[in-house]
């Protein structure tokens, strides 16, 4: 049997599994995308019991396949998205949307507490986003879902969720914490203090290369513990090419454009030209700026084949076809 790491690479859009060599070739992929479901607020959110099952069957049916040995497993997903558990370790919330309206103007106190909306942001790397900062989705938790909120034990960002249904750890990574989340002080490096003032406890982020080895269906898998999916991109090319500086333009429904090279701190007028911080593995503060571009170029793909009624990928077939000028 071939050996191989599995790669597990959840996206707004699009669910991925990727299997690679020893020589870091795919050997293997799959892909599936899921229709939306609704939180108990009616709005539209992943179906993450479905993508939980799909992720368990993949691996499961690749190992009972027996073309491939699973060496290691890991996960990256989109930002902005938490998993709330309860003492028993169980979910306990719908994996909500951060597309969900929240307005920031609810916690003009808490800014006001921290001293403004600007200086907050400035620490803390992360714009006045809402729902993308997951700092506030966890206020937002708290005021609106009391009842909730009081069964909540755990939380944790969605690569290391994934990375908990096979090992049972709760556990951080540098770059979810460090992905406009609002709860890390670029400062300090470390958890802003606001958490403790509101009795949240978060779990100490680990560095992105240990894993834990797990019985996976009565083998022993060394299993990630998971990634932010646009941070997880400037990995191989840091360690490619050292000495070298580079900007790094990662697509997918965000376009992100990251700089790990520019070492001062972020200011207020980088901040209202869209501009942050991400972090690397090793929680190393990464320059970036975001546009919604990807998202945009969705919907209206989606107008345009219903409005000349055609499959919703027929764009990607039209380079086959040749043109010709009189």
């Amino acid at each position: 049997m071939k050996k191989v790491i599995a790669v597990i690479d959840i996206g707004k859009t699009n669910k991925k599994i990727f299997l690679f060599d020893k020589t870091f070739k795919v050997v293997f992929q799959n892909a599936i995308q899921f229709k939306e479901i609704k939180d108990e607020d009616g709005f539209c959110c992943d179906n993450i019991e479905a993508i939980e099952n799909w992720i368990q069957s993949e691996i499961k049916n690749i190992q009972d396949l027996g073309t491939y040995q699973i060496k290691a497993i890991n996960f990256s997903t989109h930002g902005a998205s938490l998993i709330y558990l309860n003492k028993e370790g169980k979910r306990i919330a719908p994996l909500y949307n951060y597309l969900k309206p929240l307005d920031v103007n609810d916690f003009s106190d808490f800014y006001e507490s921290q001293g403004g909306v600007e200086e907050f942001s400035r620490k803390t790397a992360s714009p006045a986003y809402g729902m993308l900062n997951t700092g506030l989705q966890m206020l937002w938790v708290k005021k609106s879902k009391p009842e909730m909120w009081k069964q909540v034990n755990a939380i944790l960002h969605y690569p290391q969720y994934l990375s908990y249904l096979f090992t049972k750890k709760i556990t951080a990574d540098f770059t979810s914490v460090g992905a406009h989340t609002a709860t890390w002080d670029f400062d300090t490096m470390q958890y802003h203090n606001w958490l403790k003032d509101e009795n949240i406890t978060l779990p100490k982020p680990c560095k992105g290369n240990e894993a834990v080895i797990t019985d996976v269906n009565g083998e022993n898998i060394a299993v990630g513990r998971g990634l932010h999916d646009s941070s997880s991109s400037i990995i191989p090319i840091l360690e490619n090419e050292e000495g070298k500086d580079f900007v790094l333009l990662s697509t997918g429904t965000w376009i992100i454009t990251m700089n790990p090279f520019s070492k001062e701190n972020l200011t207020q007028h980088q901040l209202k030209n869209n501009c942050l911080c991400f972090m690397t593995p090793e929680k190393q503060q990464v320059k970036s700026s975001m546009q919604f571009l990807g998202r945009i170029h969705e919907v209206y793909i989606k107008a345009l084949s219903e409005y000349f009624k055609v499959d919703i990928n027929t764009h990607m077939d039209l380079s086959r076809f040749k043109y010709h000028t009189l």
